[in-house]
């Protein structure tokens, strides 16, 4: 039977004894804290390491397409639209990389197996390779139509070494398929990719090396502006295109069961971004 003056009694005759309890029980509630804590700190370091470390191989994303001929731009803005979908504030690294139809080579117009060679736009060229010779090529030719002037464009140092063309030349191509296309480009610098295996190139051997050898021999490509693609490369048959994504997690705060029990809520520590726009070389 519960007797409350009886246990008040208890209590204050033996108080070293309540008072030994309640400091037990204190200590103990700030040990199970401090646990929590610790644990909490000790989850979040090694998950902001993971997200840190994380690579293209573990958290990006290749994105690949044939564009329809006269898609392009309506393509890249629902690409954009939908990555920022995706990933809102988490920043993102963005590199668009598309080809147009094939050209023939000067002087191999009547050829039956000619050599040829392809229009090409890389948003990350300047951040991912670096000029030999010459100056990255400017937006010339991008208003004029499919029956403009010529074009700026570089070219990998050692497919120009192949198709013996130096800074300055200006070459007319004519389309392999239609042979009625007709692309007149002036070589305006040479370039070498830093780093063949980045994932920025997805494994384009022929940006990477200057030659592709398949049922034919390709070199090249001539590198232009993204705008310039657009407005005189991406009709015909359409275009190869090909996007990488690698998010930025390095600033992402990551969520841990102890925050949440705690009642916080993690939120990115970075603003959104994202790689600079097409034609800003990312």
């Amino acid at each position: 039977m519960w007797h409350p003056g009886l246990v008040a009694r208890r209590m204050a005759g033996d108080r070293a004894l309540v008072l030994a309890a309640c400091a037990t029980v204190l200590f103990a509630t700030t040990v199970l804290s401090a646990l929590v804590g610790y644990g909490g700190s000790v989850t979040r370091e090694g998950l902001r390491r993971t997200l840190g470390d994380a690579t293209f191989a573990t958290a990006g994303t290749t994105i690949t397409g044939h564009v329809p001929g006269g898609g392009f731009a309506e393509t890249r803005q629902r690409v954009d639209d939908a990555l920022g979908n995706i990933y809102r504030d988490t920043p993102l690294s963005v590199a668009l990389g598309a080809r147009s139809d094939s050209y023939t080579l000067p002087g191999q117009e009547d050829a039956e197996h000619p050599e040829l060679t392809v229009f090409e736009t890389h948003t990350a060229i300047e951040r991912h390779a670096r000029l030999a010779e010459g100056r990255w090529p400017g937006a010339d030719g991008a208003d004029e139509g499919d029956g403009g002037g010529a074009v700026e464009a570089v070219l990998p140092a050692p497919a120009a070494e192949a198709m013996d063309v130096a800074v300055g030349d200006e070459l007319t191509l004519r389309g392999r398929v239609d042979d009625g296309a007709v692309a007149r480009v002036t070589v305006v610098g040479l370039f070498e990719v830093r780093d063949p295996r980045h994932h920025v190139w997805s494994g384009d051997r022929l940006i990477t090396t200057g030659a592709e050898r398949l049922d034919y021999t390709t070199y090249g490509p001539f590198v232009v502006r993204p705008e310039v693609f657009a407005a005189r490369f991406a009709g015909g048959t359409g275009t190869d295109a090909r996007w990488t994504v690698m998010p930025g997690l390095r600033d992402v705060e990551p969520v841990t069961s102890a925050r949440s029990a705690t009642g916080s809520r993690a939120a990115p520590t970075a603003s959104p971004s994202r790689a600079p726009a097409p034609g800003s070389p990312s």
